[in-house]
């Protein structure tokens, strides 16, 4: 069985700049046996678009702005296959490789975080008129990969870095 892992998401609608977000700032989003902590001004889709089970998206900058950098998560059914992390790792490598001709790895790492072993990943591509960058983590439970991917455009993503990371750091399964 062939995985088809969403390791992108993306939504062209309208672009927004980073904030720098304290914790006290933040609300826990919590469904689908997993929870999040996102900032409290990010608008929460849960309309299941694209196969997700939430996307987070900051706030607009404008009306003249074409990308709405944001935080989804995904949970992606491994059919009893007999995947862990590492194989997770190298089938997101491959997939990559073969999704985006211009695609730059940054990292692709398997780490013990969170008493867990989590897949952190983190690659720059064209999609369109955009340089996008993406942050995302990983992780595996009851035969399930969990996946939260962060989605910026290039340019912003250093701002927006320290926000996507706190969300990162809370993801987790329950």
């Amino acid at each position: 069985m062939k995985i088809f892992l969403p390791v992108v998401l993306f939504l062209i609608s309208f672009s927004v700049t980073a904030q720098s977000v304290s914790q006290d700032d933040f609300k826990v989003f919590s469904k689908n046996d997993f929870k999040i902590s996102y900032p409290s001004a990010w608008r929460v889709d849960t309309s299941g678009t694209m196969n997700s089970k939430v996307f987070f998206f900051s706030p607009a900058d404008g009306p003249d702005d074409k990308f709405s950098d944001n935080l989804n998560v995904m949970i992606q059914s491994l059919g009893g296959q007999p995947i862990d992390i590492q194989k997770y790792k190298e089938i997101s490598e491959q997939q990559i490789k073969v999704m985006f001709s211009d695609g730059k790895m940054e990292e692709s790492k398997v780490v013990n975080a969170n008493g867990r072993e989590e897949y952190h990943l983190s690659y720059e591509f064209s999609q369109g008129i955009f340089r996008l960058k993406v942050l995302a983590i990983c992780f595996i439970k009851n035969d399930n990969a969990y996946l939260a991917t962060f989605t910026s455009e290039a340019s912003k993503f250093d701002r927006y870095r320290p926000t996507a990371e706190k969300m990162l750091e809370t993801f987790a399964g329950i």
